[in-house]
Parts: structure tokens; sequence; C-alpha cells
């Protein structure tokens, strides 16, 4: 399990399941728009996590597009950070051995907010290679 910290005028809920497993979600209406970040946790059975973005958008970058992958360093092992702007829109997956973080497909206030909910946990950024 992992710690984090939520931001005032977000909705939090947790389930947990039987084998340990948590699934933490965030959200955050604006504009009449509903965002969620999504938050799990492995629990004793090692149901497998995401560890990368399969269902992210795929098509040719377009301009003012970026994308990013770097190295994280959480307690429990290292992860990987991925992020996407495209088309004015934010997506965002940070996978560690036991679990992940994402949101997709957010406006950029939303991804503002999340990302201060995902920089909170116990994780730092590693140098390039």
């Amino acid at each position: 399990m992992f710690e984090f910290c939520i931001p005032h005028g977000l909705k939090y809920t947790r389930v947990a399941e039987i084998e340990g497993a948590l699934h933490d979600r965030i959200t955050l209406r604006s504009h009449g728009e509903l965002s969620e970040l999504i938050m799990f946790t492995h629990g004793v059975n090692g149901t497998p996590a995401k560890t990368s973005p399969e269902d992210w958008p795929s098509a040719e970058q377009t301009p003012g597009e970026t994308v990013s992958v770097s190295q994280w360093r959480c307690s429990e092992g290292d992860g990987r950070d991925f992020r996407l702007h495209h088309n004015g829109r934010h997506w965002r997956l940070l996978t560690f051995p036991l679990g992940f973080a994402e949101y997709k497909d957010v406006p950029p206030s939303a991804a503002e907010r999340f990302d201060k909910v995902i920089d909170s946990l116990c994780c730092q950024p590693l140098p390039p290679n």
C-alpha cells in the first residue's frame, strides 16, 4: 500500500478487495466534465497491474503533442512515468511494482490537480541514463 495527499475539492473513494487489492478513485467535476484518477495497489493474489499505456491514442504525432517516458524509483522498486499531451488533452500512467496510478483524456486543469496527487507518492524521478 502507498500513501498520497488529496487536495481539497477532489472526491475520493476506496474499494478494498478480499485479497487485499485496493482500488482508489479520485474524481473532479469541472465545467460539466467528470475526470478521474485511478490508483491500483496489488493484493496478495498478485493481480497483474498495468506496465504500459496500451489503450492510449496511437495516432501520428501532431504539432504541439508531447510524449515522454521517464524512470521512477519507489520504495518497493522501480517504475515508469508515461505522459501524453494530445489535442489539448492529458494522459499519465505511473507504474510501480505493486500497482499503478493513471488518468486518461482529461483537460489541463484536471491533469494539474491529479499530478499533485501522483507527485505526492513516495516515488521520485531517476536521472536519465
